[in-house]
């Protein structure tokens, strides 16, 4: 708006520099004027004819330029629009995806009754059983690598857990994937805000299912986003466990 409204004033201010700048060499032209009559005035009136044709290719590129601008100000409406709409369905998706999170539940029956955990408290629960399951391996297969040790105990946790989490790694991937497929110039903002939803305790999760063979697809957004850089190592089955993820994924500089 404040760049319409100047070029209107610079376009108002040359139409009256051209008029006064015209008159002036008339006047000079003509100077000294002896004699004045309706004939003459009217042949002094006549000579700004030229001034018309000039206004009217004036008038219609002030058409054109009024077009052009409100042309320009649709596409920017349009842009705000598209950007507005991929704000509100990320907004929208963030707060399903902590929903699904909150409806992970866990059921175990005790002498006093059945115990139920939800959520962020059933994924604490959920480490705990995944670092069970390393201690086994480790005990059993202390000659294999820690990669392949580590991929056996996510296999077994995998197994016996991917009812309660498959959904969950399943909106979360198409969150950020969503995020990373938009038009919007915010992306980093949108990964920062749904980086700052997980936990450490899902981070741990996280951490071994992208190194797993049915969370490989998920490595692209965590290198591309860096999204373990606050991971901690020790909510790790083992500390040594961070030199099996990428340097790009951990926001190391190579």
């Amino acid at each position: 708006m404040e760049k319409t409204t100047r070029i209107a004033l610079t376009t108002v201010s040359a139409v009256i520099g051209i008029v006064l700048a015209y008159a002036a060499f008339l006047i000079y032209m003509t100077w000294p004027i002896s004699t004045y009559s309706i004939d003459k005035a009217g042949v002094f009136g006549d000579s700004f004819g030229i001034l018309t044709s000039i206004f009217s290719g004036l008038a219609f590129a002030g058409v054109i330029w009024t077009v052009l601008s409100q042309l320009e100000e649709l596409s920017i409406t349009r842009d705000q629009l598209k950007n507005q709409g991929i704000e509100n369905a990320f907004f929208q998706m963030l707060a399903l995806h902590n929903q699904i999170l909150n409806d992970i539940d866990l059921s175990k029956e005790t002498v006093n009754g059945i115990i139920r955990t939800n959520g962020r408290d059933a994924i604490n629960i959920f480490v705990e059983r995944l670092i069970k399951n390393y201690k086994t391996v480790n005990s059993t297969s202390m000659s294999k690598k820690e990669s392949e040790k580590a991929n056996d105990a996510y296999g077994m946790f995998w197994l016996k857990h991917k009812s309660e989490l498959a959904h969950y790694y399943r909106f979360l991937y198409n969150l950020i994937r969503y995020v990373d497929n938009s038009q919007s110039d915010k992306k980093e903002t949108y990964i920062a805000l749904v980086r700052a939803q997980i936990s450490n305790q899902e981070l741990s999760l996280l951490f071994y299912n992208c190194l797993s063979q049915q969370g490989s697809a998920f490595m692209k957004y965590a290198e591309d986003y860096s999204l373990f850089d606050n991971l901690i190592e020790t909510d790790l089955m083992r500390p040594e466990h961070m030199e099996l993820m990428s340097d790009k994924a951990l926001g190391r500089n190579p």
